[in-house]
C-alpha cells in the first residue's frame, strides 16, 4: 500500500461526526509550495478524512493554523451517477503528530498563562 507523509497548517477547525458507529473528522491542510522565480507562490491544500476516535482528539485540541505532520493513504473512490462513472481519490489520514502551535492556539496559551499569573498573584 502506498503512504505519504505531508505537512502542513490547518485550514480552519477539524470536524468531526458520527455516522452509525463510526466516528469521521475531516480536515484539510494547506502549504505554499515554491512555484519559480519572480512568482508567487503557490497554495496546495489537500482535504483529508480520518476515521476513528484518534481524529476525534486531534479535532479536540487542533485549531486553525496549528501545523500537523500527517500520515496517510490514497483510496480510489469510483461510483456511478445514473449512467456516468465518477472517479475520484480519497486521502485517509492513518496517523498524524502535532506541530508547531498556529496564531489561535498561541494567544490561547499566552491568555492561559496570564490569567494563572494573576490569580496566583497575592493582594493586599
Amino acid at each position: 500500500m502506498n503512504r505519504f507523509h505531508f505537512t502542513g497548517r490547518l485550514a480552519d477547525k477539524p470536524q468531526s461526526k458520527t455516522h452509525g458507529e463510526t466516528i469521521v473528522t475531516t480536515f484539510r491542510l494547506i502549504r505554499n509550495e515554491y512555484a519559480g522565480q519572480d512568482r508567487p507562490e503557490r497554495v496546495v491544500a489537500i482535504p483529508f478524512v480520518m476515521f476513528g476516535p484518534r481524529g476525534q482528539v486531534m479535532a479536540g485540541y487542533s485549531r486553525t493554523g496549528d501545523q500537523l505532520v500527517i500520515e496517510a493513504t490514497i483510496r480510489n473512490n469510483h461510483y456511478t451517477v445514473g449512467d456516468e462513472e465518477r472517479y475520484g481519490y480519497d486521502f485517509v489520514a492513518e496517523d498524524f503528530e502535532f506541530g508547531a502551535p498556529g496564531k489561535l492556539k498561541r494567544d490561547e496559551l499566552a491568555g492561559r498563562a496570564e490569567s494563572e499569573t494573576t490569580s496566583g498573584a497575592e493582594t493586599d
